[in-house]
This record gives structure tokens, C-alpha cells and sequence, in this order.
């Protein structure tokens, strides 16, 4: 789930202007939106990634 939501939330602020529910995002967020897949596979994958090699030299430490 932490994956999941740190994969949406460089996206929000962009969809948030695209759609009309706030006023223009700033260019950076603008750009971040247009390749929104491509940015949260990414965050998402390297998030989950990392946690999953934390986990697992937490089990062999066990």
C-alpha cells in the first residue's frame, strides 16, 4: 500500500489542475503528470524494491 500511495502522489497535483479542481500546477508537476505511468511505475517499483531488501536483511539477521 505505501508503494502504491508514493506512487500516485507525484501525479496528484498534476491531475488536480488537468481536471479543474485547483488552479495551474506548477511546470514541474505539469510534466510529472504527462508521463504519470512512467512515474509512478518508477516510484512505486523502487519503493517497494527497497522495502523488500530491507525485509529481507531483517530476516536473515532474525
Amino acid at each position: 500500500m505505501v508503494a502504491l500511495i508514493l506512487g500516485v502522489l507525484p501525479n496528484l497535483p498534476g491531475f488536480l489542475a488537468a481536471a479543474g479542481f485547483s488552479g495551474p500546477a506548477s511546470p514541474m508537476f505539469g510534466a510529472i503528470y504527462t508521463y504519470a505511468w512512467f512515474v509512478g511505475l518508477a516510484v512505486a517499483g523502487v519503493v517497494y524494491w527497497a522495502w523488500m531488501s530491507v525485509m529481507k536483511g531483517a530476516r536473515r539477521k532474525s
